[in-house]
């Protein structure tokens, strides 16, 4: 995906794609997961870099009140 094993901001920038359609779509997994890496500099660790999907995107009805005063 990156070609080559040490991948640079501007290499995981160009294939990030914030949604599931995107190149890191396969390194997804479900709800309540994360992945991460490494990302190099001139050959050396420079940073990491996290992606992934939280567990609480779930539907609530629009009409579900935060607190009920009755």
């Amino acid at each position: 995906m990156f070609g080559t094993r040490q991948p640079s901001a501007a290499g995981f920038d160009h294939v990030y794609r914030p949604a599931p359609a995107g190149p890191l779509g396969d390194l997804m997994g479900e709800r309540w997961t994360g992945r991460s890496m490494v990302i190099y500099r001139d050959g050396t660790p420079d940073e990491f870099c996290f992606w992934g999907c939280s567990g609480d995107q779930q539907t609530m009805p629009a009409s579900t009140p935060a607190s009920s005063s009755r």
